[in-house]
């Protein structure tokens, strides 16, 4: 067993030193598996004229707020997602 390493064969920076590298190492995995998309995220538009006044989930609660306010203009409602492959 003279390869085993013990803490009395460790000095503590060299210790302190390889948890931080750890650490960081850990972070930045968790970082990249948050920004892999697993469920394809969406969200609704709706243009006034071909120009956005409007992006976001709740369409049932904000369409009708629009309608009101732009009643005789063309509404378009449309909705885009994020990079995913459509089979």
């Amino acid at each position: 067993m003279e390869n085993v390493a013990t803490i009395d064969t460790f000095q503590t920076p060299h210790l302190v030193n390889r948890i931080q590298q750890l650490e960081e190492q850990i972070r930045l995995i968790n970082m990249r598996l948050q920004l892999q998309f697993t469920v394809p995220r969406f969200e609704f538009v709706i243009e006034i004229n071909d120009k956005p006044v409007w992006t976001g989930l709740d369409i049932q609660i904000q369409f009708p707020k629009i309608f009101q306010d732009y009643p005789d203009e063309e509404i378009t409602i449309s909705w885009r997602s994020s990079p995913v492959v459509w089979i």
